[in-house]
């Protein structure tokens, strides 16, 4: 049986892998701090839930930009918790429908736009939603991720943009039958004035 060298302690059974196994738990606490830093820092909102829908993060940029914070909320109700509607304005969002929603299912949503509008955001406000699954290391799908952003004034500006098209549209209508009705009422005169022309020129 093999004993420690003189001199040196003997090292307790289990030892080693007790302070790879801290090591490791160091490295994992590091790895969460600078995402967690990272996820604070950004001024996009940023949302993850887990595979059974439960909020797991909320940063502060999405506080912020909601006017709520993260709840226990079912899937089901999210819609209704957080003021979520189609963008006719006024139709509730189906829960299910939601860009994270539909993450948590394993599609992913491209600038997906949601009003948001609740006692907290009485104007309301127009948000561009990036949303994807979260995979573990096989790729099954254990939860979604969703970014977004106020796109209000953007939204303004194009309907304020709209608006006016409109208008100069109708104005050009307004002013093309203006000018038939002109010609067409210039008309007799102006025959009236050519066969006069013609019996001067006799």
């Amino acid at each position: 049986m093999a004993t420690a060298p003189a001199g040196s302690p003997a090292t307790p059974p289990g030892a080693e892998q007790a302070r790879q196994l801290e090591l490791l738990q160091e490295a994992l606490s590091r790895q969460h701090n600078v995402f967690h830093s990272v996820l604070e820092s950004i001024s996009d909102g940023v949302a993850v839930a887990n595979a059974d829908g439960q909020i797991i993060h909320f940063n502060a940029a999405a506080v912020r930009l909601l006017g709520l914070g993260a709840s226990a909320t079912p899937v089901d109700d999210w819609s209704n918790r957080y003021g979520c509607y189609l963008p006719d304005t006024v139709t509730p969002y189906p829960s299910r429908d939601l860009p994270l929603a539909r993450a948590i299912r394993g599609e992913t949503v491209q600038e997906g736009e949601v009003f948001i509008r609740h006692a907290g955001r009485p104007r309301g406000l127009w948000v561009s939603v990036n949303a994807g699954p979260l995979r573990d290391a096989e790729g099954r799908v254990v939860g979604g991720v969703a970014a977004f952003r106020d796109i209000t004034a953007r939204k303004r500006q194009d309907d304020a943009l709209k608006t006016m098209a409109d208008e100069l549209a109708r104005s050009n209508q307004d002013l093309q039958q203006f000018a038939f009705m002109v010609s067409h009422d210039l008309q007799q005169p102006l025959r009236k004035v050519s066969r006069f022309c013609q019996l001067c020129a006799v």
